[in-house]
């Protein structure tokens, strides 16, 4: 099997996108440099010192940290499936943004270069400890391994954004500045259902 064969449309079709890059460096000689993005987290970058970045919370495409940080300040329990210790891949914005400007300059060979785009990895608990609220553990409803930790290699990648991984205290920080962005006066009048899944956003 290959290693793009994936489980999901969203996994094969990234499967689909880096077999282009590496034909195209292939035939036609090209220098193709694939990030692979991890989790998203972040309101600000070192260029922009107010909130005007997109923020998702909802169910379809809210990132975990967006999420448990609203549930913190509005005052609803986190939410997590199962016991929360799975560990998957992040980054923050600021740094999701400087290793693109850094990428520009990257001297690579010609072909093609896979480096995975993340600082560090979490898991669901960890985070919600680090947003600070208060957390429902709900039965899973996913059939997957609840303690799996995703191995991911990041050596080249943070070469690259000449950077180490994050502390827990830089983490906490960088939550901390996500919370104090949200404004709640700005949510629809339906959030708490939005949140669920239950139905889209109603736009004021």
């Amino acid at each position: 099997h290959s290693p793009n064969i994936a489980g999901s449309t969203y996994h094969v079709s990234r499967g689909f996108d880096s077999a282009n890059l590496q034909l195209a460096s292939k035939q036609w000689k090209l220098r193709i440099l694939e990030l692979r993005t991890s989790i998203v987290y972040g309101t600000r970058t070192d260029s922009l010192k107010e909130p005007i970045t997109r923020l998702d919370w909802d169910y379809w495409f809210g990132t975990v940290v967006h999420r448990f940080c609203l549930a913190s300040k509005a005052g609803v329990p986190i939410k997590i499936y199962g016991k929360g210790l799975q560990e998957k891949p992040f980054i923050s914005l600021n740094d999701c943004v400087r290793s693109f400007e850094r990428s520009i300059k990257y001297d690579i060979k010609v072909g093609h270069e896979i480096m995975n785009q993340t600082t560090h990895t979490a898991s669901p608990d960890t985070i919600a400890s680090l947003c600070d609220g208060d957390v429902n553990h709900i039965p899973n409803p996913r059939v997957e391994n609840e303690e799996y930790k995703m191995n991911i290699k990041n050596e080249k990648f943070l070469k690259l954004l000449d950077a180490k991984s994050p502390t827990k205290e830089s983490i906490q920080k960088e939550i901390n500045l996500i919370k104090t962005d949200m404004n709640l006066n700005l949510l629809p009048p339906n959030w708490t259902d939005a949140y669920d899944g239950v139905l889209r956003p109603v736009r004021m």
